[in-house]
């Protein structure tokens, strides 16, 4: 499959690609030929446009949650209670700002972080993002006994993983 790109040289180390929608970069530092990255990475571009254009097609049906700021944050705060309860640890902190590339971190202090961009998605997406931070309260890592731990309060955790990927590419879409 043959794609256009644009090709932007910046005073970096290293070579890298960028895929976002209708757009492929090739950003280069100086020296480095970027036809050789776009030969090199060639089946790999072509991946992930054909993975691109199926979640234009998905986020299509996504019906984004209306809800306001307050009660984004009421409602984390009442799954995070629930998840608390559960799971048998206490969160120490809860912050919610916008991060660029993931929904939640969770500290080994005990602060969980909510990404503010979540305010859109459905309840059982919020549920999952929260038992998924607060689980890590428990199991630091993605071991086979975090997701053991996890399978537990949310057995469905790889649909909703999924169905993530669909909705972080629609609010980046709409972002850019």
């Amino acid at each position: 499959m043959k794609f256009k790109y644009r090709i932007i040289q910046r005073r970096i180390k290293n070579a890298r690609v960028e895929i976002r929608p209708g757009e492929v970069r090739i950003i280069v530092p100086p020296g480095i030929d970027p036809e050789k990255i776009v030969e090199k990475y060639h089946r790999w571009i072509n991946k992930k446009i054909i993975e691109m254009e199926a979640l234009e097609e998905k986020i299509r049906y996504l019906k984004p949650s209306n809800r306001s700021e307050e009660e984004f944050r009421r409602k984390i705060k009442t799954i995070i209670a629930e998840a608390e309860e559960a799971i048998g640890v206490k969160v120490k902190k809860i912050s919610f700002r916008r991060m660029k590339t993931r929904w939640g971190s969770c500290s080994t202090s005990g602060r969980i972080s909510i990404n503010r961009l979540a305010v859109v998605l459905p309840e059982h997406l919020l549920r999952y993002i929260v038992f998924h931070e607060v689980a890590h309260l428990k199991e630091m890592n993605h071991s086979k006994a975090f997701y053991e731990l996890l399978s537990r309060y949310c057995p469905e955790h790889r649909s909703a993983a999924e169905e993530l990927r669909t909705w972080w590419f629609f609010i980046r879409k709409s972002l850019d």
